[in-house]
């Protein structure tokens, strides 16, 4: 049987391998594979985690995850990241929280935010457009019923927060009992360096300072 550590250690690489399928599938310069392997590599992630993680070890969906994760691997790039590694990154340096707990945090925050970002009219550019078009591939290769891209993205969050709860990784920085009054105090600094750390590539959206900080918030 698996021990709990060792099924919380596979459920932390499982959300950060997700975190990396998501930025994958945007990916121009995987030369036209990145798109196809990404969506392999979610539909892996939601078929397998749960099982892999759970009472009962389930041998084969573990190997399918590692092998999904060294398929992935090499599309790896740094040291530019993209939003939610950015922002995951600094959170946890911050605070000293464990990266894949703080991924699984703000996958979701950062899904729901692109989707409020989309619904404005002024907000909508081509780079905005383009990353929720491949998201919304990703909701649909899942088997997500859905109407549009922005139904779409908003139900993958939704997806997202499901598998989380699944594996039972925490739900929000609160969970972590980190002090709310020292987190908002820390969210200026933290989005500054967390915009920062975030590459630049083409047709990738690159979010504005003030767009972080409400993802940091809506994450605690």
């Amino acid at each position: 049987m698996m021990m709990t550590h060792e099924r919380t250690e596979l459920a932390e690489q499982g959300l950060d391998l997700l975190a990396h399928a998501f930025e994958l599938c945007q990916d121009k310069q995987a030369k036209g594979y990145g798109d196809g392997l990404a969506q392999s590599v979610v539909q892996v992630i939601f078929r397998d985690l749960p099982a892999a993680c759970g009472d009962a070890t389930d041998s084969a969906a573990a190997e399918s995850l590692k092998r999904a994760q060294i398929l992935i691997g090499s599309f790896i790039r740094q040291p530019a990241q993209d939003i939610c590694h950015s922002l995951s990154a600094t959170i946890s340096a911050e605070f000293s929280l464990s990266h894949g707990k703080v991924n699984a945090i703000i996958l979701p925050a950062m899904l729901n935010h692109l989707v409020k970002t989309c619904s404005a009219s002024d907000r909508r550019d081509d780079s905005n457009i383009a990353c929720i078009h491949c998201y919304a591939k990703l909701a649909r290769v899942i088997g997500l019923t859905v109407t549009d891209d922005l139904d779409a993205i908003a139900k993958l969050a939704l997806a997202v927060r499901k598998l989380r709860a699944q594996v039972g990784l925490p739900r929000s920085i609160a969970e972590f009992l980190v002090d709310e009054s020292v987190y908002r105090q820390a969210v200026p600094v933290m989005a500054k360096r967390a915009w920062l750390g975030i590459g630049t590539r083409p047709g990738r959206p690159r979010p504005s300072v003030r767009d972080i900080e409400q993802i940091l918030l809506d994450a605690f």
